[in-house]
């Protein structure tokens, strides 16, 4: 049975009293390593989304998408 990944860092992004952004980087039991970006509101969340990208793109095109939301919560 594969290992649960862990977080080898989060590098807090920015801080701009609206939303918080971080990068993670991590590994997977299998020595896969493993990218995400985080955005949180600063105040509660009212929810969460999960975007997954396809095969030859890259998870920064989903910056404007992931800010726009968290700005609303």
């Amino acid at each position: 049975m594969a290992k649960s990944a862990s977080p080898l860092f989060n590098r807090p992004i920015i801080g701009d009293g609206a939303l918080q952004e971080t990068e993670i980087q991590m590994g997977a039991g299998d020595g896969l390593g493993l990218f995400a970006r985080e955005w949180r509101p600063d105040g509660a969340a009212l929810g969460v989304v999960c975007v997954f990208h396809g095969l030859g793109e890259h998870g920064g095109q989903y910056e404007e998408v992931g800010k726009a939301l968290t700005k609303v919560g």
